[in-house]
């Protein structure tokens, strides 16, 4: 893959993540993200969705921004 994603690709790609960001906030929380996995039938325990969280957030701001997500 080249990296680059066309703005349809973005678009739907936005549209998922504003599913996940349950508050608006414009960035996933371990909540929100425990919620996904929950919903999608792999329920984790927190320290779990921690873990997974911390591997995905570059910034180390304990969320997920929207150039996270498309990473």
């Amino acid at each position: 893959m080249s990296g680059k994603i066309t703005k349809e690709e973005e678009a739907e790609m936005r549209e998922a993540f504003d599913k996940i960001d349950l508050d608006g906030n414009g960035h996933i929380s371990d909540y929100e993200l425990g919620e996904l996995l929950k919903e999608a039938g792999h329920a984790q325990p927190g320290y779990m969705v921690r873990e997974i969280l911390q591997k995905l957030d570059r910034n180390k701001d304990s969320r997920i921004s929207f150039d996270e997500f498309l990473l």
